[in-house]
């Protein structure tokens, strides 16, 4: 984004078969947009013509036996939210504020009388604790009051408490100066390698050599999936060589070692 470069795949050749399923980012952008409409209160049976009509669903019976699955899917993700939503919502706040020569703008949203809520119709992943503590972090720093200081993340997998930071403004100064760092060389942060690493280091007790052999296969390409390292952005700026060196061990643990230690199992 630095350097206004987008590196494009090579285009894929259309099959000449008609697809009867639906995977990856499509099943997950329709299974998302599925749960909003079902927090919105609305009627999600009521909206299979509507989807159907978007052209992503499989045609005939087996897009209407797609959806309904979905739905049904939608439905129990969603029981899991409502907890959460329960008592006052308050209006968004918007964040003007000055840290160690920064200017920080923006809006947050979805807070509650539980705290601030976001949810993922998905799996979650490191980039989602890492989203939701900036966040969480930038509510900390500020003083409203009756405004909650704690935050909730729901995924499909599991549900995590961010409880109040007392040092908020000192660990976004930290990010902050890390952010500044990034936009002049490419650092060796890697949201998941760098989540295996620090988590066997942190809240596992492991060795480095032991945590650095984890995070090895969480970034290497395999016969079994796609390892971490093959991102097209991150082979652009880090070619053959293994960035899993000192500058990655102290990245990771200086991250990521706040969110292990301001985080709590729902």
């Amino acid at each position: 984004r630095r350097l206004a470069v987008k590196l494009t795949k090579n285009d894929e050749i259309l099959g000449d078969r008609e697809g009867f399923d639906i995977k990856g980012l499509e099943k997950y952008d329709l299974e998302q947009r599925l749960a909003e409409k079902a927090l919105a209160g609305q009627d999600l049976e009521a909206l299979f013509p509507v989807f159907r009509a978007s052209g992503r669903l499989p045609h005939g019976n087996m897009g209407a036996c797609h959806y309904e699955n979905m739905i049904q899917e939608a439905g129990d993700f969603i029981d899991k939210i409502y907890p959460y939503l329960a008592g006052e919502q308050f209006l968004p706040i918007d964040v003007h504020q000055d840290i160690a020569g920064f200017q920080i703008n923006g809006r947050i949203d979805h807070l509650f009388r539980n705290g601030l809520l976001y949810y993922r119709y998905a799996d979650l992943k490191a980039k989602d604790y890492l989203q939701l503590w900036i966040n969480h972090l930038a509510l900390n720093v500020r003083v409203e009051r009756d405004y909650p200081y704690q935050s909730t993340l729901v995924g499909r997998d599991r549900a995590r408490h961010f409880v109040p930071v007392e040092n908020a403004e000192s660990i976004f100064e930290q990010l902050l100066n890390i952010y500044w760092k990034g936009l002049s060389k490419p650092i060796k942060f890697f949201p998941e390698t760098s989540w295996c690493y620090a988590e066997q280091i942190i809240k596992k007790g492991k060795s480095q050599e032991e945590a650095i052999r984890a995070a090895g296969k969480v970034w290497s390409i395999s016969d079994y999936g796609h390892g971490e390292s093959d991102d097209r952005y991150y082979q652009r700026c880090f070619g053959d060589m293994d960035p899993l060196d000192d500058e990655f061990k102290q990245l990771s643990v200086m991250i990521l070692e706040p969110i292990f230690r301001h985080t709590t199992e729902v």
